[in-house]
Formats: structure tokens, sequence, C-alpha cells
């Protein structure tokens, strides 16, 4: 009681009550050394104060009733783990463990002195779960537990019935061992689960609700285990012993893993996707959006039906499409990370599969896998899906599906932004459309075969009158119901109004009666990061800094108007920038020439190849990446930055060197030989890579869904993830010192709320 007067309230309480201050100092004492401008800091607190206001906004009921009405799965969820910990077992020990110890033969002074080594073991055992917890998971240690305690209680059980001369000490052991296992796993656990799943608006209601079970089942164990003691003797081992069973199912079907989840994400992850709502979600990159959609959908209920021969056969729960392989792969990583942490995983095959164009593999091994196992989570680009669907429609299993996930939706479906058409691109704009007629997209074509009685429904409903609407959504039966259809769930960092228009009100494709809008955190993307000021610290966000290198035959130069940088290193003079680097010759004088290229002209400008190499070997400490043109040869790129030294490698997930390494990796260790991975607009966005620390873009950047802009956020996201420094250093040729691709640049940063600093070694 006395140590509790100096445990501080919780920021997010504090913050809730209007006590911002004092919210910020715990949150500095805990994340920042004490420093409130700690850009960790900065980021926790801005991220619970938007959820603290979207909450105030939306005006949701606190009480009790509103509690189970909207969170009813949570609140059964965080009452079932503290009921577990009661049912598990734990209490027949602790509270009558001489009387156990004596039934097994240990008499008096002796039983005593074997119910305080077992609690001395027992308190011991809660040390490792402090390492554990966010290593291994919440679902693996509960489960591991479970399965530990159970084989401990059926083994007390079985020694007390046959009552041998070994039984004394065979009993001792047993308790011992289903103790530390508790200790272990479900003492401590299912006392975080409840507060790490309750949204903060209910949390001191749902905590307390699941307390309140605690201490009943606490009360029911400890009324009835004399009586159980007394009429069932050692039966009451294996009956303890088959909740411990009953527990272990119950985490493995319906809890979801919360490690490494921030509390403010929790609602998307219990929210709409796992409720079956059609979802647009857009949040700014390095949010979390992908891991979290990924966590949603493993966390679905799989369908099981009957084959031919009344066994169990297993469907394909969820598909996720998404623009490249890079991605697709980065999303098979984090699945097998999150299958990997329990002692006998199930097969990957079984959970998550991936197609991809490698070749003609999907349409070879990948269809081999897939018509031999069906996995929970299906993950593929749209060009290898539509090929599986054109070679094997039956295998994608489109019919009983519960999700389909496109993410990055506005690479992957086009539409037109929003232009008036009086003005002089008329002609540009109508260009557009019959080329969009023309070719729609794939992703476009699979969704409209996925969603084919939606987009019926929907045009039928066109001049719907509003009564109808209304009579339809207060729950009342509809002269058109929807049929039913997987829940379609599409995520982008940009998702602008007119592509939100098109999905909502043209494509066809959403249950509009079944549908939300999801915004995360903040009104600008990832990318702004830096203030207009070049202080790196707008919002409280990590420090990125955004640079623009004008690179001409004489010199290369920041762009005009470029602040200070907030950590300058080395300068450079124009001469030994040409030092540094050889000079402006060509990149094909090197002595060790690659055939292939030597003879042949370079896509590339060789002053703007040398000037990436001069200020990667200068200023990247270990990992970066360069991002070319969806055009430009990448493979061509990798070899000229070897030539210049630099250790350079095409994007390759499936690679450890070229990129899966990195995946899971935040180090900020120096290496001796850094590392440039390289890729393009096409294959880098999503990507989620937490060492990189640099990223280079070669010439301006290339729009989406007509804005340039949004494909400089997307590159820039890659950087500043988990509140890391970061920088975003832009590559442009100029040869005038009025340079046209500078005064874009310059429009492009403005557009992204930001402002440029000066690259240091070129100042």
């Amino acid at each position: 009681m006395a140590g509790s007067i100096a445990i501080p309230e919780s920021p997010r309480w504090l913050i809730d009550v209007g006590r911002n201050a004092e919210g910020l100092r715990v949150i500095a004492d805990l994340h920042g050394g004490g420093d409130p401008a700690h850009p960790v800091v900065q980021m926790e607190y801005e991220e619970i104060m938007d959820k603290v206001t979207e909450e105030r906004e939306s005006g949701g009921d606190r009480t009790y009733a509103g509690m189970w009405r909207r969170y009813k799965r949570r609140v059964l969820l965080a009452m079932s783990s503290l009921a577990f910990a009661q049912l598990n077992g734990i209490n027949v020990i602790s509270y009558y463990a001489p009387r156990v110890f004596e039934e097994a033969g240990w008499i008096g002074r002796d039983a005593i002195l074997m119910t305080g080594i077992n609690s001395v073991i027992y308190l011991l055992s809660t040390i490792p779960t402090w390492v554990l917890v966010d290593r291994w998971g919440r679902r693996a240690i509960l489960m591991s537990g479970a399965v530990v305690m159970a084989m401990a209680l059926v083994a007390t059980g079985l020694w007390m019935r046959v009552d041998v001369a070994q039984t004394p000490s065979a009993v001792v052991i047993c308790v011992i061992i289903f103790n530390a296992a508790f200790g272990y796993s479900w003492g401590p656990i299912p006392w975080l689960y409840p507060p790490e799943i309750m949204p903060l608006s209910v949390r001191a209601k749902g905590v307390s609700i699941s307390t309140a079970t605690n201490w009943a089942f606490n009360y029911l164990v400890g009324q009835v285990t004399p009586y159980l003691q007394e009429h069932i003797q050692w039966r009451l081992y294996p009956l303890h012993a088959f909740f411990c069973v009953s527990s272990f199912i119950l985490v493995y079907f319906l809890f979801p893993e919360t490690k490494g989840v921030p509390l403010e994400e929790m609602d998307e992850i219990f929210g709409e996707v796992l409720e079956g709502k059609d979802v647009l979600l857009r949040d700014k990159t390095g949010s979390g959006k992908s891991f979290g959609l990924v966590l949603a959908l493993l966390n679905k209920p799989r369908l099981v039906s009957k084959d031919e021969r009344r066994q169990n056969k297993r469907h394909i729960t969820s598909l996720v499409i998404v623009p490249h392989r890079e991605l697709a792969f980065q999303l098979l990583h984090w699945i097998e990370r999150m299958v990997n942490v329990g002692e006998h995983p199930p097969p990957l095959s079984s959970i998550a599969q991936v197609l991809v164009r490698d070749g003609r593999m999907h349409l070879g091994s990948g269809l081999q896998t897939l018509r031999k196992e069906s996995p929970h989570v299906l993950i593929g680009t749209p060009q290898a899906i539509m090929d599986i669907y054109e070679a094997n429609p039956d295998v994608l299993q489109l019919d009983t599906l519960s999700s389909v996930v496109v993410d990055e939706v506005d690479y992957l479906i086009e539409t037109l932004a929003r232009k008036d058409p009086s003005k002089s691109f008329k002609l540009a704009i109508e260009k557009a459309k019959r080329k969009l007629l023309a070719h729609p997209g794939t992703t476009r074509q699979l969704l409209d075969v996925i969603y084919a009685r939606r987009k019926e429904v929907n045009a039928r409903r066109q001049d719907e009158p509003g009564l109808e609407i209304a009579r339809r959504r207060s729950g009342l039966p509809s002269s058109r119901p929807m049929p039913p259809s997987p829940q379609l769930v599409v995520s982008s960092a940009t998702l602008r109004t007119h592509l939100r228009n098109y999905l909502y009100d043209e494509s066809g494709w959403l249950d509009k009666d079944n549908v939300v809008k999801i915004s995360g955190t903040g009104t600008k993307p990832a990318g702004d990061v830096q203030a207009k000021d070049g202080t790196g610290k707008e919002d409280g966000n990590a420090p990125v800094e955004h640079s623009v290198l004008l690179v001409s035959e004489q010199r290369v130069r920041n762009i005009p108007g470029a602040a200070a940088g907030s950590s300058p290193g080395p300068s450079l003079g124009e001469e030994a920038v040409n030092r540094e680097t050889g000079g402006c010759k060509s990149v094909n004088e090197a002595d060790d020439i690659d055939p292939e290229y030597s003879t042949t002209p370079s896509p590339y400008s060789a002053c703007m190849m040398e000037t990436v190499a001069a200020a990667f070997a200068l200023d990247v400490p270990s990992i970066a990446l360069l991002v070319l043109p969806s055009s430009a040869p990448v493979q061509r790129a990798v070899w000229e930055l070897r030539e210049l030294g630099v250790e350079a490698h095409g994007l390759d997930l499936e690679s450890g060197l070229k990129g899966r390494a990195y995946l899971a990796s935040a180090s900020e260790t120096r290496l001796a030989h850094p590392v440039l991975l390289v890729s393009t607009l096409a294959t880098t966005r999503g990507l989620d890579l937490p060492a990189l620390s640099h990223v280079f873009i070669y010439g301006l950047p290339e729009k989406v869904n007509g804005k340039a802009v949004d494909g400089y956020v997307h590159i820039a996201g890659r950087v500043g993830r988990f509140g890391r420094p970061g920088k975003v250093v832009s590559v442009v040729e100029s040869e005038s010192d009025e340079s046209a691709s500078g005064d874009k640049m310059a429009r492009i940063l403005r557009a992204a709320g930001v402002g440029p600093v000066q690259f240091a070694a070129f100042a």
C-alpha cells in the first residue's frame, strides 16, 4: 500500500480527464528519460491525444450497458482470461497446499516445509515472463502454460490414486511444475490482457468487470474445493486439468495476439474488420495499417465444411491483394514470425500462402500447393491471382471467402483526379477516361468478379426512395436485399477523395448499409515529419529531414531556401565532391566491367548516380534505399553503383542480404560496409524496413492517381518508423540555377506540408 503512493496515474487516464501536462510528464518519465521533447514521447502523446479526442467527439456511451452493447466480445474475453486463471487450479494449491501434501503423504511440519518451497518456486517462476512476454507474445505463453499445467495436474491425481511409496515425492514434483507453469503464464498474463484489449473510453469499467470475475471465481473455487477434496478426492486434479485444456482451446481460437500493438490500435484490430463490415481505411505511412489488418485476418474464424468422405475441409478465409511481390513476402514474413512463436507451430502453408508472378511458378508449384492445402489467408498480386482464376477458378474459393483486402488501393485502382473540365486540360481528361474504360486494370476486374452480385443489387438501388433506404437500415425487410458476399477492406495512406467517391458511389463493390470510413491520427501523411522551419519535430513525429539536391555537370547544390540540417556532417566543396566520386566521368570507365552493360549506353545520368554514391558513402551508417522511376532498369542501376564502390543490391525480400534480413531489424549499429537497396516506386509501397535511415529518390517522384505528392509521401514513409530519425534525399537533374525541376520539388514539399533542409555534405 505504501508503494502505491509513489505509482503515477495512467497517462491515458490523465489525458482523458483533461490533465494533459501530467500525462505528458508520465510518458516522458516512462519513455524519454524525463524529456518531454523526446520524439518517442511526443509521438506517444499525440497518439493518445488523438484517440481521446476522437472518442470525445464520437459521444460514445461510457456506461456498463453501452460497453456491453459495443464491446461484448472484448468484455467476454477479458472476463474469461481471469476466470480461467482461477479455474485452472491454482487456488487448490495456494489455499490448501498443506492439505494436498498431507494427502500425498507429507505429515505436519514436512507438509508446511513443502508448501514454503513450493511458494518460493512459484515466486521465482514469474521472473522469466518479464522478458518473454514481448518476445513470445501473450498467446504462446498462455497456451504453453496451459499444456504443462494440465499434464502436471493429471499426473498429480494419478499418483494420489495409486498411492505408492513414491507418491509423496512425485506429488511434490508435479505440484512444483504446476505452480511454476502457472507463475510464468496464467498468473501474470490475464492481469495484463484486459486493459490491453479494452478501449480507453471504457477501459476502467472493462477491467473492473474482469477483476470482479476473478474474485467471484476465486470465491467459488475456495468454497467448493474442501467439499470436492472430500468427495471426489484424487479426481479433483484431472477436473482442473480439464479446465486447463479448455483454456488452451479458448486462447488458440479466440484470443488475438496483442504483442507489439499500441493500445490505440486495438479498436482497429477488434472493430469493424472482425465484425465483417466493409472498411475504407486511410492512415499515415508507418502507422501499422497492414500489420493491424493481418492480425485481424488471422483472428477471423475459419470456415470448415465436410467433403464427400465426411472429413473436415478447411477453406480460404481471406484474400489479400497487394501491388507487388515484395509486399506479399513481407506480409508472409510477419505471419511466419507470429505462427512460429509456439513449440509446435502448424505448417505455414496451412496459415498463409503467396501467389506472385515469379516466372510461371504461381501456375506450377503455387497452384499445386493451393490445391493440396487451403490457407487461412491467401496473399497475391492481382496479375497472379487473375492467372490462377483463369486457369482454375474453383481453387480460389471465391464463393466462401470471408474477407477481401486491397492494400495500397490507390496504386492498384486508378481513378481520375477531380479537375475543372472547362480548363485547358479537358482533352487530356477525356483521353484518360477513354484509357480507363479500355484498360480498367486487373484489380478492378477481380473485384468485379468477386462482387458481381453486389454490383447488380447496387445498380437496382440507384434510384431508390429515401424511405426504402431508411427502412432497410433500420433492420426492416427490404425488397432489394444484399446477397451474401465477403467484406471488402481497402487501405492506403493517400486515399484521395476522388478514389473514395469512386469506391463508394460508382464501383458497386461496397455494401453501403454496412460500411465504415476510418481515418487514422493526424491529417498529414507520414512524410510530414519535417517542420517548415527545418527543425524536424513538427507534431511530435520522428525527426525526418527532407533534402533536395540539384545536380548538373558543373556542381551539386541544395535546393534554394533549404534550412540548416539538424545534424550537419562534413561539408564538401565542388572540388572535394569530384575527388570523392572521381568527377563526373562515365561509370563504365571502371576496371571491372560487366560485358552485358559495358557496350550499351546508360539510361542514367552519370553525375546523378555519382551524387547518390557520394551521399551514401558520407552519410549512411547501415541501410539505405534508392527508389528509381517505375520503368527504370534496377539491375543496371545496381551494376553502376557497384562500379562506384557501393554495396548495392536489387530489393528482394526472399533473399536475406537483399532485404529479408532487415524486415525485423531496427538496429542502429554502423556497418563496415553499408548496404544500398535499389527498387522502384512500384516495388516499394507498403514496405516496412525499420533499419532504413535514408531514402534516396532518383529524379522527380512519380504521380499516383494524378498526384506527385502522393508518390513522394509513399516513398518518404519508408523512414521514420518507430520514432527513429531518417532522411529523404531527392536527387534531381538541373542544368541551370532557374531550374524547373527544383521548382517542382519545392511545390511537392509544400503540398506534403514539409520544408527542405540542407544535405550537409553539399552545403
